[in-house]
């Protein structure tokens, strides 16, 4: 919504108005501004470079309206290093799965503690 304010006008275009000190437009009989009754910041929830914006200055929006569009590029790439940590992490989890299945297997088949520690000795030397 605008608002529309009468300033004093002495016949020159572009003078400014004394209430306000911003140039006003005077057609010879009305002089007037117009100025936005109700403003709102606008702030992003992520971070980024913008890559497009989708209004034009002054242009009326809705809640909710996509306005900008951010530069997806350092996103896909901060998900691609993601997706590749969180794929190596479960390849650390499965091996290390497959070798206490292994441990356990040995234990069972070796019998008492004594029995074990010499052999893991004896198989972590090569021999």
């Amino acid at each position: 919504m605008m608002k529309r304010s009468k300033g004093s006008c002495s016949g020159h275009a572009g003078q400014s108005d004394q209430s306000y000190g911003t140039p006003v437009s005077c057609n010879g009989r009305i002089c007037s501004q117009i100025q936005a009754l109700k403003t709102v910041e606008i702030k992003a929830r992520v971070q980024g470079h913008i890559k497009e914006r989708l209004f034009t200055e002054g242009q009326r929006v809705e809640e909710g309206q996509l306005l900008f569009v951010i530069d997806p590029r350092p996103y896909t790439e901060a998900l691609k290093k993601a997706e590749a940590e969180l794929a190596s992490t479960r390849a650390t989890l499965a091996k290390a799965k497959k070798d206490y299945k292994r441990l356990r297997l040995f234990r069972s088949r070796c019998g008492q503690r004594e029995e074990l520690i010499p052999r893991l000795r004896q198989a972590g030397s090569g021999s």
